[in-house]
């Protein structure tokens, strides 16, 4: 076995080993070649440009551009775009066919990269502005959306409290059961 297949099944087996014994809450790290690449991949970005596609980390491995507005608190829509041109241009992330501007990282590892290369307490801050400003950018849509405020809820709860991300959590959990 070469190639892909090889690594898909070498990263299998080192995420098995390293998460024995794990609680199931850690994630075993990524290996120092794979943080390497993408390192050397992210490395012709901006920092405003880094920052940015973080706090699309937070939001998900596909996000919506408004979201992505309205968590970033950024003043200029232009700026935003122009950031996120330059993450098109390096094929970090790409856009999807829809209604709405959503992008979508280019691998899961990248994702995973700038998600986890936040400092927790900046994790924890963005994801309660996400759920909070999320929330109130849907108004009285917002139960629609309860699978995505509950994760962000239940991400910030030491910062935010439970009550939100357990009342979005029920909900979701209500949505899910009748949708099949």
């Amino acid at each position: 076995i070469e190639g892909n297949p090889f690594f898909a099944i070498e990263m299998s087996r080192l995420y098995a080993a390293e998460s024995e014994g794990n609680s199931g809450d850690a994630r075993p790290a990524l290996p120092d070649a794979v943080r390497e690449v993408i390192e050397r991949r992210l490395r012709g970005l901006s920092a405003g440009c880094i920052e940015l596609l973080s706090v699309g980390a937070i939001l998900g491995f596909r996000f919506e551009f408004e979201a992505l507005r309205v968590v970033s608190d950024s003043d200029s829509d232009v700026s935003l775009l122009d950031l996120m041109d330059d993450a098109l241009d390096a094929r970090v992330v790409s856009e999807i066919a829809g209604p709405g501007l959503v992008y979508e990282f280019g691998h899961a590892l990248i994702h995973r990269f700038l998600y986890d290369g936040l400092p927790a307490g900046r994790r924890l801050r963005l994801h309660a502005r996400a759920a909070e400003e999320l929330e109130r950018s849907h108004g009285d849509n917002a139960n629609a959306h309860a699978p995505e405020l509950a994760h962000h809820f239940m991400e910030a709860h030491s910062l935010i409290g439970v009550e939100k991300a357990a009342a979005y959590s029920m909900l979701a959990g209500h949505q899910a059961r009748f949708a099949f």
